[in-house]
């Protein structure tokens, strides 16, 4: 009798020691997905950053600064972020997020001999005035054309996504998909370009 209560004793140990392993276990788990998130979550909000001019920058960073450094081995150094807003000034050697448009294209001396520009979200309107500098958005196209001293040499546009059957664009917008063009005539809107007639192929 002795014997068999000496076993249960020294089993019910045993199986304290397994349980105790187990949420050990578990929670060294929770702490290493805790530490990877924590460390996801920072480079998720890590919004500025300074880096050579011979990395590749991310997609959906642009250059907001260049500038001589002694740090970066004869290469400029330069200052990117991945918080865009609108009317903000980059460098207009970036790469612009999809999306984005130019506004504006001038002279500056924070740009390391290139120029500036500012931009602005497409998302969430229908007309927009923009520099020729940069392709139009998917879905928009050109409805006129024009010189202005605020695109840096470059023509301003007046775009649209507001389509409809018949309109008249201008000829160096990528009609959208699904439309067709069904009419190509002369103007003088388009500076320089010829004019067409889109619709809806049913």
């Amino acid at each position: 009798m002795k014997l068999t209560g000496m076993w249960l004793v020294r089993l019910l140990a045993a199986l304290a020691l397994l349980g105790g392993g187990a949420v050990l276990s578990a929670g060294s788990a929770q702490a290493s997905t805790d530490s990877a998130a924590r460390t996801t979550d920072s480079v998720h909000i890590m919004s500025t950053l300074s880096i050579c001019a011979n990395s590749t920058v991310p997609d959906g960073w642009v250059i907001t600064s260049i500038y001589t450094t002694n740090s970066c081995g004869g290469y400029k150094g330069e200052v990117i972020t991945n918080s865009l807003s609108n009317g903000m000034s980059v460098c207009a050697n970036s790469t612009i997020p999809a999306g984005w448009v130019s506004t504006q294209l001038y002279t500056t001396n924070g740009c390391g001999g290139y120029m500036a520009e500012n931009i602005t979200n497409s998302a969430g309107t229908n007309y927009l005035s923009v520099c020729g500098n940069l392709a139009i958005p998917d879905g928009w196209v050109a409805t006129q054309l024009y010189t202005t001293n605020g695109c840096g040499g470059y023509l301003g546009e007046v775009i649209t996504n507001r389509l409809s059957n018949g309109m008249s664009v201008c000829a160096n917008s990528t009609v959208p998909s699904g439309w067709v063009v069904t009419n190509v005539y002369q103007t003088n809107s388009c500076g320089g370009y010829l004019g067409e007639n889109i619709t809806k192929a049913a």
